[in-house]
Parts: C-alpha cells; structure tokens; sequence
C-alpha cells in the first residue's frame, strides 16, 4: 500500500483504493486536498520506529479513534487500545490476537501500526 517510509521524508501512497483503507472507511482522493503531504513518514517519539503521518496518517487515527478502537490519554500522546480495537484490528490486519495481547494497552497501537503502514 505505501513506500518504505523514511522518518521526516514525504512518502508514496502505492495504491489509493487498498482494501484495508476501504475496510477503514476511508476514500482516499487521487490530488492531495491540502498543503499536508499525502503520506510523510515521522520517528515515533517512544519506540523509535517510523510510522504514517501526513494526510494519510491523520485520516487513519481519526478512523480508529471514531470506530472507538483508540482512545486518546487524557494527560499524553499515548493511544489506548480497546478490546474492540484489539479485535477489529488483528481481523483487518491478519494478526494474531495474541500478538496484541501480550502488548501494554498503551503501545499497542504503536506496534500494531507496523503492518499497517508497511514498515519494514
């Protein structure tokens, strides 16, 4: 679906109409509608591991914040994963549920975010 993302560096959307950004939800357009690149690729601040941003990126949360999968810390930038979350992500990714099981309810969705940007 998406280039090798390299941290701070615009990134390449491989396939705008992917069946996992349909199963999100989201309609990706063929011309970027803002100034924000499409995808960038940005160093997550606690695993050190790159992850989507861009207009890309924030689409993708918004969907998993709005379908009640993440949950914004009240005090941090952390991300909570819900048992809905856990579900509907090991379904649409392919994982194995113990794959997020075994992950800390605060970084799990930094870890489980590796597949679905394409991470090495």
């Amino acid at each position: 679906m998406l280039a090798w993302l390299i941290p701070g560096e615009k990134g390449t959307l491989l396939d705008a109409a992917h069946p996992l950004l349909a199963q999100l939800g989201l309609d990706v357009p063929v011309r970027n509608p803002t100034r924000r690149p499409m995808v960038r690729g940005c160093l997550d601040w606690s695993e050190r591991q790159p992850h989507l941003a861009g207009h890309l990126g924030a689409d993708v949360l918004n969907a998993l914040i709005t379908r009640g999968w993440l949950t914004p810390a009240p005090t941090s930038r952390a991300l909570h994963i819900s048992d809905d979350g856990r579900l509907g992500l090991t379904q649409i990714l392919g994982l194995d549920p113990a794959a997020l099981n075994s992950v800390p309810a605060t970084r799990a969705s930094a870890r489980a975010g590796g597949p679905l940007i394409g991470a090495r």
